[in-house]
């Protein structure tokens, strides 16, 4: 199954509105994130009003278009770790979606956040 933009959100949606916490994925490996993360964490920075390290998060790719499911990206608060699915590492709204969650630090992004455009 080929996922869209628009399945893309769907499913972020869903896997943020989880009542439980997810799992952390089996088989996700640690990477360098590209150097345009950092761009794309700036821009959350300034959309959130919120401020945080780069450097702290470690990110993790998962093989395929989904994880645990249908989970596309995942934030984990414990070590500030974020995996995303090896189909979406270069789609900016997903990485960036799960940046928010960090500069946040929490699964929601109500208000003020919800206004911010990458929280799709």
């Amino acid at each position: 199954m080929r996922v869209t933009p628009a399945l893309a959100w769907i499913l972020l949606v869903a896997a943020c509105s989880t009542p439980t916490a997810p799992e952390w994925p089996a088989g996700a490996i640690l990477f360098d994130p590209p150097p345009v993360y950092a761009q794309w964490w700036k821009a959350v920075e300034e959309c959130s009003g919120r401020g945080g390290r780069f450097e702290r998060v470690q990110w993790y790719v998962v093989e395929g278009s989904s994880f645990n499911g249908n989970q596309v990206g995942l934030w984990w608060r414990d070590g500030h770790r974020i995996a995303v699915a090896d189909w979406h590492i270069e789609t900016q709204r997903v990485v960036q979606h799960e940046m928010l969650h960090d500069l946040i630090g929490a699964p929601g992004h109500g208000p003020p956040f919800a206004d911010c455009d990458v929280t799709l």
